[in-house]
């Protein structure tokens, strides 16, 4: 998706630099030149970027919600070919950006019905990790807590973003608060919490050291993350434009939603610093992480923590080791199955 992306980002880029330099006229009206084509040339490329953070995350989550259900993902195959699929998706989506304006009705129309159509392959995914927690053995541990509650985030930061894809909703909500919550709900509370499941689950291999769980610590980080932009749903409701530090207008000046959203941010800020404290904290406890804390099945806990140099010691190890993965992911599988009957 980057490589896809990023030359146009980096022409319009160019064109911008001719304009400024040279008095080309591309994007300014004076000159002759069109600023609509600058949103839809940046927009193309930068629509993906949310993407290129939310499939890397959404693997993550696939992969811990698999190792604390103790069984395969359901629907491995559809997971796999919906991510794919919203690589795809990530490129077709640009117009949820100018929905609202800047072009025809025709082409809102095509644009509100292709970002409409990512729910699809996005709904595959949630509703197979859901399938696979069904019947699983759950253990509900620091990684786990954080990647449902990345998975609840990312649903509800993905329903939002139906309000600014539909035509009628779009008029209302694009360009103000609302936008703010639904990007922020799938790359703050989706993304990066799932980045957070990620390094709560591979940091006793990384470094070979277990931390103290910190449960009130995940509550407090999830309350202050929907306490500072739930807020800007109900901001964006009202009409609240975004972008703007100092509002001039009385009828945008709701200060109890702001200050309770600004709030929520500097509690998250606090929350987050906790995790670094604890986590920098454990890499000086004698308590020594052993190679598979968690009961994984992926190739990475059949080594040491931390893994040595090249990773695997031996000449023809890593078949070895490849073949008791497929083993013991197995007899997980059917260990979950039993469990569930």
């Amino acid at each position: 998706m980057l490589i896809l992306s990023l030359p146009l980002l980096a022409g319009t880029l160019l064109l911008l630099l001719a304009e400024r330099l040279g008095g080309f006229g591309v994007f300014t009206p004076a000159a002759g030149g069109d600023p609509a084509l600058f949103e839809q040339m940046f927009w193309f490329a930068a629509h993906p970027a949310v993407f290129v953070t939310l499939v890397p995350a959404l693997g993550i989550v696939a992969q811990v919600v698999a190792t604390f259900s103790g069984r395969a993902v359901s629907g491995y195959r559809t997971v796999a070919g919906s991510l794919m699929a919203l690589g795809v998706c990530s490129f077709l989506g640009w117009g949820l950006h100018l929905v609202a304006g800047d072009q025809s009705g025709a082409a809102a129309a095509v644009g509100s019905f292709l970002v409409l159509f990512t729910a699809v392959p996005a709904s595959l995914i949630v509703l197979n990790l859901v399938a696979t927690l069904r019947g699983g053995a759950l253990r509900l541990r620091s990684p786990m807590l954080l990647a449902l509650a990345s998975l609840i985030l990312m649903t509800a930061g993905a329903a939002s973003s139906l309000f600014r894809a539909i035509l009628p909703t779009a008029s209302v909500t694009g360009g103000t608060a609302f936008e703010v919550g639904s990007l922020h709900y799938l790359v703050l509370g989706g993304t990066f919490t799932a980045f957070l499941a990620g390094l709560h689950y591979w940091w006793p291999k990384i470094f070979g050291r277990v931390y103290r769980e910190r449960s009130a610590l995940f509550a407090a980080r999830i309350l202050a993350l929907n306490l500072a932009f739930l807020t800007q749903f109900l901001l964006g409701a009202q009409g609240v434009p975004r972008r703007i530090a100092t509002y001039t207008v009385a009828h945008y000046s709701h200060y109890t939603l702001q200050w309770l959203s600004t709030m929520g941010v500097y509690l998250l800020a606090v929350s987050l610093l906790l995790v670094v404290l604890y986590l920098r904290r454990s890499l000086g406890w004698p308590m020594t992480a052993p190679d598979d804390p968690w009961g994984g099945t992926t190739l990475e806990w059949r080594t040491a923590s931390p893994p040595p140099v090249g990773n695997f010691e031996g000449s023809g190890a890593t078949e070895e080791i490849a073949a008791g993965v497929l083993a013991a992911r197995s007899s997980a599988t059917l260990t979950a199955e039993e469990g569930a009957s």
